[in-house]
């Protein structure tokens, strides 16, 4: 039983850490939400695009963030060891794995975007498809800078440096907000003789805004890692000579995690596609879903962030008993959180969607939805994410692998199938399995926390 000492000195410790993640994921949600409703605005069909292309743009970010967890672990726990030498050898490499993948996977996209949307959302409205392809045929090339700063905010981190990757991230959605405004909707201005116009863009402007924000958070962290300790080997000769025995940790890392995410998001892919057959509606109800939900889970999404680390860094100094006491002592300090986030928002579910749309079948699909979620997400979210955002601190992600593949593709597609198929409940089935597949996560992590295996790899 923890004394009163050892909780708040805990909860000081999480907090401290996640406190600036948490205004980034601030900003990061911010982004999201205010990219919505300018986007809402426009009406549906608009909506529904900018959803359909943020689907697949959230499976290229989990790819791009898997390998940033290698690199974020190994830092983490050489960090633990005083070993700033090795962190940034590992950081060089990392830095070189994400600009080889990410450039790989811009080129694919932008070669196949026109397949790739009719695959995926053939049946939906034309216009919607057209918008879909107009979103992704510019944002695909936001993936590079993305890549690349998600990498090194996972390498700061891992360092000890939560402001760094935070300060960018506020600079980087406030520019996103206001570009965007900008190129969505038009601007007009005259001084004098000088007359400044821009016409509005529509999605076109939406994906812009937020590709000119990307690479200007980019250059940003590019600056700040080349005048921090972990820049030892970013010199030329060192960033492209190959460490195969550091590249090995990275990856035997980011791999898995990189696959496990691959599947979670695919699998959220396929559900989409459901989605599409639903119609217009479900589909912006299901978008403005998702972005509330972000904003519901911000808090504990900032605390897991800093977990990686927190744990990652005890591994490194050989405490296994903090690492363990830690992880224990997150899960209901996470569900606390929740319930005060769920509390807040839940009496004001109903104005907060009327921000996004006030078209009332979408309102009506949406505040169902929301009230579902919100009830469900402070019992079930923390044992869901936040044991394996610990697990990764060690360097345990094949478990994670497994349990995601068998519960994604079971549960959250398979029975989200049935629901919305079979028992035609709508765009409500899909988040009711969504919910399922949460239980079942929470079941088999919790076990695996009991059963101590998580702490039994050693990384570096």
């Amino acid at each position: 039983m923890l004394d009163r000492k050892v909780i708040r000195e805990m909860s000081l410790s999480i907090t401290r850490m996640s406190l600036p993640i948490l205004v980034e994921q601030f900003f990061i949600v911010l982004m999201g939400v205010v990219s919505t409703m300018l986007v809402g605005n426009l009406g549906r069909n608009a909506v529904s695009a900018v959803g359909n292309i943020d689907v697949i743009n959230n499976v290229m970010i989990s790819i791009f963030a898997a390998l940033s967890i290698g690199g974020t672990v190994v830092v983490a726990q050489y960090t633990g060891r005083d070993d700033t030498k090795s962190a940034s050898i590992a950081s060089a490499q990392a830095v070189m794995a994400s600009v080889i993948l990410s450039v790989f996977v811009t080129v694919l996209i932008y070669l196949n975007q026109h397949g790739l949307v009719e695959l995926l959302y053939g049946k939906a409205e034309p216009e919607v498809i057209q918008n879909s392809l107009d979103y992704l045929r510019i944002v695909v090339w936001s993936y590079p800078p993305l890549a690349l700063a998600t990498t090194m905010f996972g390498l700061l981190r891992g360092h000890g440096n939560m402001r760094a990757p935070m300060a960018i991230t506020i600079i980087m959605n406030l520019a996103n907000i206001a570009i965007s405004s900008v190129l969505i909707y038009g601007f007009a201005m005259q001084f004098g003789p000088v007359n400044i116009k821009i016409d509005g863009q529509g999605v076109v402007g939406a994906a812009t805004g937020l590709t000119l924000a990307r690479l200007l958070g980019f250059v940003m962290v590019l600056i700040i890692m080349s005048r921090s300790e972990l820049a030892f080997s970013f010199k030329p000769q060192h960033f492209w000579r190959v460490e195969k025995d550091m590249l090995n940790r990275i990856l035997t890392l980011g791999v898995p995690a990189g696959f496990e995410q691959l599947m979670f998001n695919g699998g959220k892919l396929i559900v989409q596609l459901f989605i599409v057959q639903l119609g217009t509606v479900a589909l912006a109800a299901n978008a403005i879903s998702n972005s509330l939900a972000s904003m519901a889970t911000m808090p504990t999404v900032a605390m897991s962030t800093a977990l990686t680390t927190i744990i990652g860094q005890a591994i490194g100094r050989k405490d296994k008993a903090s690492a363990k006491r830690i992880l224990s002592f997150s899960i209901p300090f996470y569900s606390a959180s929740l319930l005060v986030m769920s509390a807040v928002i839940l009496p004001f579910i109903r104005p907060v969607v009327g921000l996004f749309t006030q078209d009332p079948e979408t309102v009506h699909e949406t505040v169902k939805i929301m009230t579902f979620y919100l009830i469900a997400q402070p019992l079930l979210w923390p044992p869901s994410f936040a044991f394996p955002a610990g697990f990764r601190g060690t360097g345990d992600v094949r478990y994670q692998l497994y349990v995601t593949m068998g519960s994604m593709w079971i549960l959250r597609v398979g029975l989200g199938a049935v629901l919305t198929m079979v028992f035609k409940l709508g765009v409500i089935g899909v988040w009711i399995a969504m919910i399922t597949d949460w239980t079942m996560r929470a079941i088999l992590f919790s076990l695996r926390m009991k059963s101590g295996k998580w702490l039994a790899r050693d990384v570096i």
